[in-house]
């Protein structure tokens, strides 16, 4: 099956970063059952829970941040902006994001180009331990690349500041070598001139 065409994609901006201690996922789906079936095998085991029917209120309450999203969970077969849309414009606009599809049509197909996306496709129907094990590990990868960020930006920051002090101290010391040269440049001169 190939990736249909999409309109217009609503734009995400708000960045993501989940600060709270318990994450939540967000649960795509057209069919209000699944959505349901979802919600309960996840919380409070895994996540919290919160749903949206289509692809479109589920960009609006990624961006509305409130609560803040660890993972989203989308089908990809629903009428309009379909699973693929959600996860163009996350991949686009909030790369950081873990998406994992879930599907009854995970088909070779499907299921190459999701992973060539970056994300995971969980085929319908799935069994409580697949679900819950999917997600966790999700969320963990999550935690683990959030991790490494922030230790590459620290490492960073120290790279900077070492750098600069180190052009601070070479200016010094350049500074100081330059007063030692027409120092000793005057000194040379004060004999000639007394002469």
């Amino acid at each position: 099956m190939q990736h249909p065409p999409q309109a217009s994609r609503p734009r995400v901006d708000r960045e993501f970063d989940s600060g709270q201690s318990f994450p939540t996922a967000l649960v795509i789906d057209d069919e209000p059952g699944v959505r349901r079936l979802v919600h309960r095998i996840l919380e409070p085991q895994v996540c919290r829970v919160i749903e949206a029917a289509s692809g479109e209120e589920g960009l609006r309450l990624i961006q509305a941040g409130s609560p803040a999203v660890d993972v989203v969970l989308t089908d990809l077969v629903m009428p309009r902006l379909n699973g693929w849309d959600v996860i163009d414009t996350l991949a686009e606009y909030l790369p950081d994001l873990p998406v994992l599809a879930i599907s009854a049509y995970a088909g070779l197909d499907q299921r190459t180009l999701a992973e060539r996306l970056g994300t995971q496709v969980l085929a319908k129907p799935f069994d409580v331990e697949q679900l819950q094990r999917a997600v966790s590990m999700v969320l963990a990868d999550a935690r683990d690349m959030r991790s490494r960020a922030s230790m590459m930006r620290t490492y960073a920051q120290q790279v900077s500041f070492t750098s600069n002090r180190m052009r601070e101290e070479d200016g010094a010391r350049k500074a100081r070598m330059n007063d030692l040269v027409a120092a000793g440049w005057e000194i040379h001169r004060r004999p000639h001139q007394e002469s």
